[in-house]
């Protein structure tokens, strides 16, 4: 039976902890994607399935129109309120992005433009919803960009100067503590044999045994190490890219107040 202090007995907890976070956190991001994914597809069911008695039905394009504002809300709201921003939903923020979705909206698909909508198949609806949250998202990032709005949506340059990109230095950090500390035990066994007094066999047991576990511990740091340096790359990739794309669009723009909707 192991000690309680076993570093076999510390290895093997080290390997369920690890693989149990992991288990953990991936269960966590996946249903936090179904509850959201799950009031997105209610709120997208509300519109495809409602019909206006005809399209003249004064009535029921403005409560149609209320449900796709609802909609384009509840996505423009989306990554607050699924807790992947550090931005909390004030009243004043909640209020000041109703208005950026409902100025946003006006301007791609006023209201007189449902009618069109209203005789689209329900898969073309759908699509046409995606395309129309698309849009009105990108329209309030452009003018956060430039000054104008956007409130609620945090910048690459808040996600690039977050605390948690300090992570891959503490890791290397880590990494590099390990492997002296590792260094030393290997150095210990290479020349054990011309040791006059190493030690009594239960403790070179326990220091092999100490070898072990932080041959292990180094391996899962390692692996995090490589995760995180995936998702660094991921962000600069995709910070290049939207600056990018932000670049044409001013110069597409330019100082026009106005431009086609296509």
């Amino acid at each position: 039976m192991q000690q309680i202090d076993s570093p076999s007995l510390n290895t093997v907890k080290l390997q369920i902890g690890y693989d149990s976070a992991y288990v953990k956190q991936e269960v966590h991001r996946q249903q936090n994607i179904t509850n959201l994914s799950h009031e997105s597809n209610r709120l997208i069911d509300e519109i495809v399935s409602f019909e206006p008695r005809s399209g003249n039905d004064f009535e029921g394009i403005t409560l149609l129109y209320k449900k796709i504002f609802n909609y384009l809300l509840y996505k423009n709201k989306q990554h607050i309120i699924g807790n992947y921003s550090s931005i909390k939903l004030t009243p004043s923020i909640s209020n000041t992005i109703e208005r950026e979705v409902a100025a946003a909206l006006e301007s791609v698909l006023p209201r007189a433009g449902l009618r069109p909508f209203v005789s689209l198949t329900t898969p073309e609806k759908v699509a046409q919803l995606c395309e129309l949250s698309n849009i009105v998202i990108g329209i309030r990032l452009f003018n956060r960009d430039i000054g104008k709005g956007g409130v609620g949506l945090e910048s690459f340059l808040d996600i690039i100067n977050h605390p948690s990109r300090s992570l891959l230095n503490d890791l290397n950090g880590e990494v590099a503590e390990i492997m002296e500390q590792s260094d030393k035990y290997t150095m210990f066994f290479n020349v054990i044999n011309e040791m006059e007094n190493p030690g009594t066999p239960d403790q070179i047991d326990y220091f092999k045994q100490e070898l072990t576990y932080k041959r292990q511990y180094l391996i899962y740091i390692l692996e995090l190490k490589s995760d995180v340096q995936i998702s660094e790359q991921n962000i600069d990739n995709l910070q290049q890219k939207y600056q990018q794309e932000v670049t044409e669009l001013k110069n597409l723009i330019g100082n026009k107040s106005s431009i086609p909707k296509d």
